[in-house]
C-alpha cells in the first residue's frame, strides 16, 4: 500500500500544479485586462475633463485662477474623480492660473515650456505634485493651448489616482486569495478522489493478491463498471490466457511422454523377451539391431519436439539433401507395423497415376520420416478394427509439387476443431485430441512449414479425415524400384512378421 500511497501523493500534486497552472494564467491574464480597462477609463476621463476646462477658458477670454476655478464646477464627479485639478503656465514658464482647491500648492511644471515631448501625455509624480493635504501622487496630463491674447499656454490638469489604484490593489490581493482559495479546493477535491479511487484499488488488490498457481480459475470482480473494472477484466482475461498456458503445458508433457513412451516399450519388451529365454547370436545381433533403430527414432522425436518448441518458421536447417518421398513412405509403414498390428489395421500405399519419376524434395530426411510417420500413426490411432489407413503419392509435374494424402476410416474430425487441428497445442476437449493427436500433428505441420510446403485437413465424403500435404519437387530421376508398382497394401501382419 506504500506505493499505492505514493500513487495518490503524485496525482494529487499533478492534479493542483496542473490546476493552479491554469488557473493563475487565466485569472493573471484576466486581472492585466482589467488594470489595463481602469488605466484607460481613468486617462480618457481626464482628457475630456481637461477639454472642457480649456473650452471654458477660452470662452471666457480670460485666464485666471477664478476662471479656471469656474470651469470645474461644471464637471460632474465620479468614483475615480472627486477632485480635478488645474494649474496653468504661461510662455515663461511660470504659473499664472490655478484652480481654487490647490489652495496654496503649485503644480510645478516638469519640463521647460519650450519642451514639447510631453505635451498630450498622461504623467505622473509623487512628490512634485503635491496635494494640499500632504504629499501624495497626482496623474495629470500636459495641454498646450492658445490663449485669447495669442500667446500659447500650458495646462496641466490632474486628479488624485489613489482611489483607482487601491482598487486595483484590491483586485490583486483577491486574485492571490482566489487563487489560494482555488488551490487548497483543488487538494482537496482531488485528495477526495483519489481516496474513492484507491478504494477501488486496494480492493482489486487484495483480489489479485488471492490468486496463485493453486487457485487460476479464481477471478476478480469489482461491481461498478469503470476504467477500474477495466482493468479488472483484462486482468481477469490474462489470468484465463495464463490458465490456458498451464493446461496447454500438462497436455504437451502428457502428449510428449506418450511419444516417447512408444520406442522405450519397444526396446523394453524386446529386452524382456530375450531375458526370459536363451537367445542366440543373431537374435542378440537383431535386438542390437531394434535398439539402434527405436534409439534413432527416439533421438528424431526428442529433435522434433525440440523444433516445435522453437522458433519454427525463422529455423534455418542446414542438413537439407535430396530426399526420396516413397523412400521415407516405405520407411514410416515399416516402423509403424507394429502399431498397425496391434490396432488391426491394414496401411496402404497408393501411386493413382503411377510414377515414372521418383518424386524428391530439399529437406532434412529424419525430420520428413518423422511428419510422415506421425501423419499415419495419427491415422492408425483413429482407424476402427479392420480398417485402412491409405497413404497416396501424387508427383503434380505442372505444379511441381509432391503430395502425401493421408486418409482413415476413423470418425473424422469434429467441426469445431477442424480449423485448428494443426495448431500446437490447440486446446480441445474433443477426444481426438485428448488422445494424443494433437501433438503429432502439430510435429507434421511445423515440418511442412520449414520444407516451404503447406498442410490442410478435412474430412472425407466417406467419412475419415484426411491430412494433404504438398512440398515443392527438388528432383525427378528414374524410379525404379517403384514405377510398376500400381499399388502396395502392407498388411500388418505381413509386416510384423518382417
Amino acid at each position: 500500500m506504500q506505493l499505492l500511497g505514493s500513487f495518490k501523493l503524485r496525482l494529487i500534486i499533478a492534479f493542483v500544479a496542473l490546476f493552479a497552472a491554469v488557473s493563475v494564467a487565466v485569472s493573471f491574464a484576466g486581472l492585466m485586462l482589467r488594470e489595463q480597462q481602469i488605466s484607460t477609463m481613468f486617462d480618457h476621463d481626464l482628457l475630456l475633463r481637461a477639454e472642457l476646462v480649456l473650452d471654458t477658458v477660452q470662452k471666457e477670454g480670460r485666464i485666471d485662477s477664478q476662471t479656471v476655478t469656474q470651469a470645474l464646477r461644471q464637471l460632474s464627479e465620479t468614483i475615480y474623480f472627486r477632485d480635478t485639478y488645474v494649474q496653468v503656465y504661461n510662455d515663461q514658464s511660470e504659473p499664472v492660473a490655478k484652480s481654487a482647491n490647490l489652495g496654496d500648492v503649485v503644480i510645478k511644471l516638469r519640463r521647460p515650456f519650450e519642451d514639447t515631448s510631453m505635451d498630450g501625455r498622461v504623467i505622473e509624480s509623487t512628490a512634485i505634485y503635491p496635494l494640499p493635504q500632504g504629499p501624495g501622487k497626482l496623474r495629470g496630463l500636459r495641454v498646450r493651448f492658445n490663449g485669447s491674447d495669442g500667446k500659447q499656454y500650458i495646462a496641466i490638469v490632474a486628479a488624485d489616482p489613489r482611489l483607482m489604484y487601491d482598487q486595483l490593489k484590491e483586485m490583486r490581493w483577491l486574485f492571490v486569495a482566489g487563487n489560494l482559495g482555488g488551490i487548497v479546493a483543488a487538494g482537496a477535491a482531488a485528495w477526495f478522489v483519489t481516496r474513492v479511487m484507491s478504494k477501488r484499488i486496494e480492493a482489486l488488490v487484495e483480489q489479485i493478491k488471492q490468486v496463485g498457481p493453486d487457485k487460476l480459475d479464481q477471478r476478480i470482480y469489482l461491481p461498478d463498471q469503470d476504467e477500474i473494472s477495466e482493468i479488472a477484466a483484462h486482468i481477469n482475461a490474462a489470468l484465463d490466457r495464463l490458465k490456458t498456458g498451464f493446461d496447454t503445458q500438462e497436455r504437451f508433457i502428457h502428449d510428449a511422454s506418450h511419444e516417447l513412451r512408444t520406442p522405450i516399450a519397444s526396446v523394453q519388451a524386446e529386452a524382456q523377451a530375450l531375458l526370459l529365454s536363451q537367445p542366440t547370436r543373431e537374435e542378440l545381433l537383431d535386438f542390437t539391431s531394434n535398439v539402434n533403430d527405436e534409439m534413432r527414432r527416439l533421438g528424431r522425436l526428442t529433435g522434433a519436439l525440440l523444433l516445435l518448441t522453437r522458433n519454427d518458421e525463422k529455423l534455418i536447417l542446414s542438413k537439407f539433401r535430396p530426399v526420396d518421398i516413397p523412400e521415407m513412405v516405405t520407411e514410416a509403414i515399416q516402423h509403424l507395423s507394429s502399431m498397425a498390428c496391434d490396432y488391426q489395421v491394414r496401411v496402404s500405399v497408393h501411386y493413382p497415376d503411377g510414377l515414372d519419376d521418383t518424386p524428391m524434395i530439399n529437406g532434412d530426411p529424419e525430420l520428413v520420416e518423422a511428419m510422415i510417420s506421425n501423419l499415419i500413426r495419427n491415422a492408425i490411432r483413429f482407424s476402427p478394427r479392420g480398417g485402412e489407413v491409405r497413404v497416396t503419392i501424387k508427383n503434380c509435374v505442372s505444379d511441381r509439387m509432391v503430395s502425401i494424402i493421408v486418409d482413415d476410416d476413423g470418425p473424422g474430425i469434429p467441426v469445431d476443431v477442424l480449423p485448428r487441428i494443426l495448431e500446437r497445442f490447440s486446446a480441445s476437449s474433443s477426444q481426438r485430441i485428448r488422445r494424443g493427436g494433437g501433438l503429432g500433428l502439430a510435429i507434421a505441420r511445423t515440418v511442412v512449414l520449414l520444407h516451404g510446403g503447406t498442410i490442410h485437413a478435412a474430412n472425407r465424403e466417406q467419412g475419415g479425415a484426411q491430412f494433404s500435404v504438398s512440398i515443392p519437387v527438388f528432383h525427378s530421376s528414374s524410379y525404379q524400384d517403384h514405377r510398376s508398382v500400381k499399388q502396395i497394401e502392407v498388411e500388418s501382419s505381413n509386416m510384423k512378421k518382417a
